[in-house]
Parts: structure tokens; C-alpha cells; sequence
């Protein structure tokens, strides 16, 4: 079998991907009412959740329309904090 490695940029659209389906389930958004806020098709918001492939115009988008945290905000970035 084949072994598969995922790069950061995966697991950070994945981590998205989770996000902003909770995000709609918490809001109770249906994926036709996000799509049609983004200006594009169901069917490409579908895709793009099943394969975790959101580009950096989508990232603001959410950020923009979902307003998280800031903790929020830095698990998906990936930001970590050093204490020096």
C-alpha cells in the first residue's frame, strides 16, 4: 500500500475545513446560503470542503464572515506563541 504524507498546508486547510463546518452547524448555515455569500456554485463549496482545498481569498472570507477569536484565529494559522 501506498503511504501518503501530508504537508503542513494540508493539515492546515483540514483544520480549516473543520472550522468552518462547525462554524456553519453552530450557526445553523446551510452550504447553498455560504456558497451564495461567496459567489460561487454549492457544488464548488461542496468540493472544496470534501478536499479540504480552500485558497487565501476563501481563509479572509471565513475570517470575515465567521469573526473568530483570537485563540481561534491563531490554531488555524498555526501561530505559536515562545515564551523567551
Amino acid at each position: 500500500m501506498a503511504k501518503v504524507y501530508l504537508t503542513e498546508q494540508d493539515r492546515s486547510n483540514a483544520k480549516l475545513t473543520r472550522w468552518v463546518s462547525g462554524e456553519m452547524k453552530v450557526r445553523r448555515i446551510t452550504q447553498r446560503m455560504l456558497a451564495k455569500k461567496m459567489n460561487i456554485t454549492h457544488q464548488a463549496l461542496s468540493q472544496k470542503l470534501k478536499k479540504n482545498s480552500f485558497s487565501y481569498q476563501d481563509f479572509v472570507f471565513f475570517v470575515k464572515e465567521f469573526q473568530p477569536c483570537d485563540k481561534e484565529l491563531r490554531d488555524l494559522i498555526g501561530y505559536e506563541r515562545s515564551e523567551t
